[in-house]
């Protein structure tokens, strides 16, 4: 492909493959076919550092180290862009389930927009940098983790945030499908699990080789699969 792949994502319906790569540029990919559907000579000056599909299909969204998230057509034509704001690197995007939001990270803050391009929330900055974001399966709320703890933004009228407290650096973050366990990967290579609706401590769930570099649910079932910094792969049933 010429460059690192720095950030990858499968369309849901699993026949599309995007891939963000190291010099800028955004290929995508027919997966039954191993072809080529389109790529992006530029999308961005710098490395992408995210990419996330919409939940139909029809768009995606990448950010990178110019500063700013972008909205693409499914056939790789630009829509329109999300300004990160401030000079840093736009790290992080996720695109909420239901395909009415869509989360960015920039340094210390957390922006939310409509996928037309309103910004309808912008927080204060967090005590440390954003290390990964993930949208509740209902929409209905944010994570994001950082050095300290996981920060939930809720989206249902009279909800507060909520911060779970950790002393650590947690580096990755996935969100049950059933929305009762939020896992986290940390820096020093344990997974933790939260059951968010007790308020209660973490669980410490696992312990990897290396720093957990990823955390992903499996759609149906209670199952985790993990990765590290070494390239261990381990998947858990969780009760």
């Amino acid at each position: 492909m010429g460059d690192y792949v720095s950030a990858l994502e499968v369309a849901r319906d699993g026949g599309v493959c995007i891939a963000g790569l190291g010099d800028g540029r955004v290929v995508g990919f027919e997966l039954t076919t191993g072809e080529e559907s389109f790529a992006i000579a530029a999308a961005h000056a710098g490395s992408v550092l995210g990419v996330s599909i919409s939940p139909d299909g029809r768009c995606f969204a990448t950010c990178g180290q110019d500063a700013v998230a972008k909205v693409w057509s499914a056939e790789g034509s630009l829509l329109r862009e999300l300004p990160g704001g401030g000079g840093a690197w736009v790290e992080h995007v996720a695109w909420a389930p239901a395909g009415g939001r869509i989360a960015t990270a920039s340094g210390k803050k957390l922006c939310v927009w409509m996928p037309e391009g309103e910004r309808l929330v912008e927080t204060e900055p967090l005590a440390s940098t954003v290390t990964a974001l993930a949208w509740r399966s209902d929409g209905s709320g944010l994570a994001a983790t950082c050095y300290g703890g996981v920060h939930i933004l809720p989206f249902v009228a009279g909800a507060k945030n909520r911060h779970l407290a950790w002393k650590g650096s947690l580096v990755s973050l996935a969100w049950s499908p059933d929305a009762n366990v939020i896992a986290c990967g940390s820096q020093d290579s344990s997974v933790l699990l939260w059951e968010p609706r007790k308020h209660g401590k973490p669980i410490g769930f696992a312990v990897l080789e290396d720093e957990v570099t990823g955390l992903c649910w499996h759609p149906e079932h209670h199952i985790l699969v993990g990765a590290d910094a070494s390239g261990t792969i381990c998947g858990w049933e969780v009760a």
